[in-house]
């Protein structure tokens, strides 16, 4: 009986060591590939490009831009687009089609949660944009001044809190000439 008392208390000892060896890889496995393991800070997930809104274009029946004091409608006219605004005329479907394609699939960069619009050139957009969809819901964009690399430039939609980052060449195709647009 003693003899194996004695081996009871060996063997607890001797699986008490066990397991603490076991412990101790384990916990050197977790620290060395956690820390391999890249994590995100606030500022890198602020920097992530994000898809702005979903729209479908097919649901889209008519835009309205402003700029420099001008403004533009083009809405849908059957299967045809027309420029309602400054003067009416029927439009070139796959110029019309370009433009609101690059509309809809807008992405954003850098959310700036500044609501301070004048600092971004938003309180007196460069371009504004509205685009309905059926059943009349709108969706505004303000595009604002270059950032100070002049690579982007500011904008923000209705509806959110924050300003964000998007490319320059947005600007250049909401201010797309008359005359490239008509038939």
């Amino acid at each position: 009986m003693k003899k194996i008392i004695e081996g009871l208390k060996n063997f607890r000892f001797k699986g008490t060591v066990l397991l603490f060896l076991v412990f101790i890889v384990l916990l050197i496995f977790v620290l060395t590939f956690e820390k391999k393991r890249p994590t995100k800070t606030g500022e890198e997930v602020a920097n992530e490009t994000f898809k702005v809104w979903e729209i479908n274009s097919n649901d889209v029946e008519k835009l309205n831009i402003k700029y420099n004091n001008k403004e533009v409608e083009i809405a849908k006219d059957g299967e045809n687009w027309k420029v309602k605004k400054p003067t009416e005329f029927d439009a070139k479907n796959e110029k019309i089609k370009e433009i609101i394609d690059e509309l809809i699939a807008l992405e954003g960069e850098k959310k700036i949660n500044d609501q301070n619009l004048a600092d971004f050139g938003l309180d007196k957009p460069e371009v504004e944009s509205v685009l309905t969809v059926k059943g009349g819901k709108t969706y505004k964009l303000l595009v604002g001044s270059e950032n100070p690399e002049k690579t982007k430039r500011y904008a923000k939609v209705d509806g959110a809190d924050y300003i964000f980052l998007t490319d320059t060449s947005l600007s250049d195709t909401l201010k797309t000439k008359e005359d490239k647009l008509k038939k």
